[in-house]
């Protein structure tokens, strides 16, 4: 497949929940993060995080997967030593691994189907998978995270408004918008 204009070759496999680690640079979860006093995050704290943002939104799509048995879209992962970092999919990751719990017997939920990025993707190409997936994705972004995840791909990797609009849903003026709020929130209200 295309990534980020790249051809990428991609593996396609069922992952065993035990290999899999959720990602604490998941930019849904940013305004836990900034708001942790520690700069790393452990599995538990981003469980908790992406189960009690919106707890009726994770219940419906836990719901969702429940009575389909599955997922429709795969996961996005890339593996890290002897496990898989969790790129894109985290929620339906920890979903998986709460049914699994719930239903220990049933095959469907003791893998999870995968896209397998391959080893030493560079960051261009994460970044474009989870641009994709949140800011052009089904589900709606909070601001906090949007704005953030938008500000630090400006700011430390040097995308410029125009490349963000053209990878996003956004228009110039609208990106633009959210960096200033995220330095102002980042500047005023959070220290």
């Amino acid at each position: 497949v295309n990534i980020a204009g790249v051809p990428t070759k991609l593996d396609y496999k069922l992952v065993p929940l035990n290999k899999l680690i959720l990602d604490q640079d998941n930019p849904r979860i940013g305004l836990f993060k900034d708001a942790n006093t520690k700069l790393d995050l452990d599995q538990n704290e981003i469980e908790y995080s992406l189960s009690s943002k919106n707890p009726k939104a994770f219940e419906k799509l836990k719901e969702s997967i429940r009575i389909n048995e599955g997922i429709i879209n795969p996961i996005w992962i890339t593996l890290m030593g002897e496990k898989y970092l969790v790129v894109e999919g985290n929620t339906r990751t920890l979903i998986y691994k709460q049914l699994n719990e719930d239903f220990p017997n049933k095959v469907e939920y003791q893998k999870i189907p995968g896209y397998v990025l391959p080893p030493k993707i560079n960051k261009e190409k994460i970044e474009f998978i989870r641009l994709q997936a949140h800011l052009r994705g089904v589900t709606p972004w909070d601001s906090y995270e949007r704005a953030r995840y938008l500000y630090l791909l400006w700011d430390k990797q040097g995308y410029s408004e125009k490349r963000l609009s053209s990878m996003t849903k956004l228009n110039v003026s609208e990106i633009k918008s959210a960096i200033k709020a995220f330095q102002d929130m980042e500047d005023e209200y959070l220290p």
